[in-house]
């Protein structure tokens, strides 16, 4: 039988004053959390407050009651009255009837936003359940003359309200304009649904059954489009409205396709290519399905359905005879790669059979058939009408010799690369290698002199980069002066236009209101209207960097400064270093980087995977900053003890960074801190770079580089160490005396 022993009053007394204490030094905090702290200025308290939001946006209450103090502290001032927009702003889910009074007020104080006002004024009256006068708010918005880039949300609220309100003739009008203005918009799925039941009240049985099409086709995966499904597996009444066709069937695979859902899109296809050959789209659709089997990496069906293609003549035989020589390579099928390329079909042009000679030419490569590798490249040279096509037979041509040790013929095909090809990249890359052919050959000042050309001439790319790190004696800095003469782009006079410029105004106006995001929207509409202008677009991107966008910086330098940047025209304390190269999520990396993995390595990969737009879905699924594959995300999460991700947890960007730079991590430790192999295995994948280990692990790194067979992890690799290097050059050390394959 178990023994109880009371407490002593001691103890008693001592648990109560304990928890008396605990529960005071709580209440403290919290009242310490919602007081705002004392401000030097009436800018400085709202800006506070705004941070404070940007930090905590679901702390409605002390979010509310910090601009409250800028307007009590500070009554009658620009920052009051911004305060109590943001007040407005910030009730408008929870106190929408609060909220009315504050936008109503900021209708007055802040006529250059009265589209933001109008919009805000009536989801708020909606939330009241006034739909009739939520109409009229969004109606008055959009009777506007002034541009906004709100027209088409505002044109998507006005309907559902004209709808709330049981008026399906103004419903429709508006719902028509919005999904016509913008389908991508999230609400344009619940838009077409109610499209299709205000059609059906009107008996518009035509609209009814359009919109309930475009809702299927359109927008798969969203609720309103899977209950069309259910509905028609049940005999419900939306059967009686609508069936897909066999055409509906090829634009809903063309949807998930294009969302790279790509086993979807393989049974959307075949349904429709289960009909009649001689339909509109058949050839087109086959192809589609095929590219689904590619990138599946399926080659066997899709080789079945290349086959198919090329069995009648169409506008896509030349596209399906090259694919199917890819698939063949792909496979190791060469002597079928061989087979096909001496009986292809008719009807190919010159650059389709040269592009299939070259495919030839590379599996001959890789079987050491120099010959018959040789014989391929030329004659890919001889019948190609592209440039592009002959550069790359001159390139194999050389890399071939070079690889024979056949250094004067590698040379010679150099030279030639370097005299035809028009762009500085691919001068580069043939001087770069002329040179180490020349190495080879014992002829060491003339290839040092090469050396110093290119990374004079382009020092801030991979080959000028490469260049600098082989010269005997490092190459002195001075091509970062006379800014002024060198980018005039940068220094001259901006459009007086660009000032006065609507949308450039309600950015402005925006910003100071810390709204950062809406802000941004602004200057992306003005980044469409004067992007002729490269004086306004570097000054724009100025503003979009302050705004924390690094995607549309990046964009713009890429575009109009690349020379200067390339070239190091610029002293790297410009401006155009960090919009071309930023520092953005930094804190993220170097938290969960630690002291493993070089934080800038990291910042390299983001700026080449995806600009740092958190949002970047890439054709085959990847997602976020580091564009992550959904299955490789969910291992790293398990192994890092989280819960399983989902397609909107890797579009937030911590959780892309924390999860992308453990899988950096796992590499490096996997190839024993070798950058190459781990960057080119980020790309590829472990088994791919398994597979180039084996053949090329002992060449030296930069030939192990260019041996990497797939093009685009090639170049990834490529850019991604460029990328390192003038982040370490900008921000921390140079890697110019550091091996390649090596982190700084």
């Amino acid at each position: 039988m178990p023994v109880f022993v009371r407490p002593s009053h001691s103890w008693v007394r001592l648990g109560t004053l304990l928890f008396v204490f605990l529960l005071t030094s709580v209440c403290s905090w919290f009242q310490a959390e919602a007081r705002p702290l004392a401000c030097e200025s009436a800018e400085a308290c709202f800006q506070r407050a705004a941070s404070f939001a940007d930090e905590q946006p679901d702390q409605a209450a002390l979010l509310v009651e910090r601009f409250r103090h800028v307007q009590e502290v500070y009554p009658g001032t620009i920052w009051a009255r911004r305060a109590g927009f943001r007040i407005g702003w910030a009730l408008l889910e929870r106190e929408p009837g609060r909220a009315i009074d504050y936008l109503r007020g900021a209708r007055k104080d802040f006529p250059v936003l009265e589209d933001y006002v109008l919009l805000k004024l009536g989801q708020a009256l909606g939330r009241e359940g006034s739909f009739h006068k939520s109409a009229l708010a969004f109606e008055a918005a959009l009777g506007s003359s002034v541009p906004s880039v709100l027209r088409n949300e505002t044109s998507y609220e006005a309907g559902f309200a004209w709808f709330e309100n049981g008026h399906c003739q103004p419903a429709i009008a508006y719902l028509k304009q919005a999904t016509s203005g913008d389908p991508d918009f999230p609400s344009a799925p619940r838009a077409w649904s109610l499209l299709a039941d205000c059609a059906g009240r009107l008996e518009e049985v035509n609209l009814a059954r359009h919109a309930l099409g475009e809702l299927w086709r359109k927008y798969p995966e969203s609720p309103e489009a899977q209950v069309i499904g259910r509905a028609g597996q049940a005999g419900q009444p939306d059967a009686r409205h609508w069936e897909p066709s066999l055409e509906d069937y090829y634009e809903r695979g063309r949807t998930w396709y294009d969302s790279a859902r790509f086993e979807a899109a393989i049974r959307d296809l075949q349904k429709f290519l289960a009909g009649q050959s001689h339909r509109p789209n058949y050839e087109q659709g086959l192809f589609q399905l095929g590219m689904a089997h590619v990138r599946l990496k399926q080659y066997p069906q899709a080789s079945q359905v290349f086959r198919r293609l090329l069995e009648n003549p169409s506008g896509y035989t030349g596209k399906a005879a090259v694919w199917l020589a890819k698939v063949y390579l792909r496979r190791d099928q060469g002597q079928r790669l061989l087979k096909f390329r001496d009986s292809t079909p008719p009807g190919l042009s010159a650059d389709e059979q040269a592009r299939i000679q070259w495919l030839s030419g590379v599996w001959a490569e890789g079987e050491r058939a120099i010959r018959q590798a040789v014989l391929a490249y030329e004659e890919a040279y001889r019948t190609a009408d592209l440039s592009k096509i002959k550069r790359d037979a001159l390139w194999r041509l050389g890399w071939l010799h070079y690889q024979q040790g056949a250094w004067e013929d590698a040379v010679e095909a150099f030279d030639s690369l370097a005299v035809t090809s028009p762009g500085h990249h691919w001068q580069n890359r043939a001087h770069y290698w002329k040179a180490r052919a020349l190495e080879r050959m014992g002829r060491v000042d003339e290839a040092q002199t090469v050396y110093g050309q290119v990374a004079a001439g382009w020092p801030m790319t991979y080959y000028g980069q490469l260049s600098e790190s082989r010269l005997r004696r490092p190459r002195p800095a001075g091509r970062q002066s006379n800014e002024n003469r060198a980018n005039p782009a940068m220094n001259g006079p901006v459009s007086s236009a660009f000032r006065i410029n609507t949308h450039f105004q309600k950015a402005m106006e925006l910003s100071k209101l810390g709204l950062r995001r809406e802000a941004l929207e602004e200057l992306l509409v003005v980044k469409r209207q004067y992007h002729n202008q490269p004086q306004t677009m570097y000054a724009l991107a100025r503003h979009m960097l302050e705004l924390g966008d690094f995607e549309a910086p990046i964009v713009i330098a890429k575009r109009y400064f690349w020379e200067p940047l390339e070239r190091r025209l610029i002293s790297f304390d410009s401006p155009l270093w960090r919009m071309a190269y930023p520092t953005g999520y930094m804190p993220q990396i170097r938290r969960y980087a630690a002291s493993h993995v070089d934080p800038f390595w990291v910042a390299g990969i983001i700026r080449e995977e995806s600009l740092y737009n958190p949002k970047a879905l890439s054709s085959v699924g990847a997602m976020g900053l580091m564009q992550l594959m959904p299955r490789t995300a969910n291992r790293i999460a398990r192994r890092l003890g989280l819960a399983p991700m989902d397609r909107k947890d890797l579009l937030q960007g911590e959780v892309n960074v924390r999860l992308g730079v453990a899988y950096v991590r796992q590499l490096s430790r996997d190839y024993q801190g070798n950058l190459i192999r781990a960057i080119a295995a980020y790309n590829a994948g472990p088994a791919a770079v398994k597979r180039w280990i084996a053949k090329f692990g002992d060449r030296d790194p930069d030939e192990f580089v260019e041996l990497i067979s797939y093009r685009e992890t090639r170049r990834y690799v490529k850019r991604v160490l460029t990328s390192y290097r003038i982040y370490k050059t900008l921000y921390s050390t140079t890697c110019s005396t550091i091996p390649l394959d090596r982190a700084c």
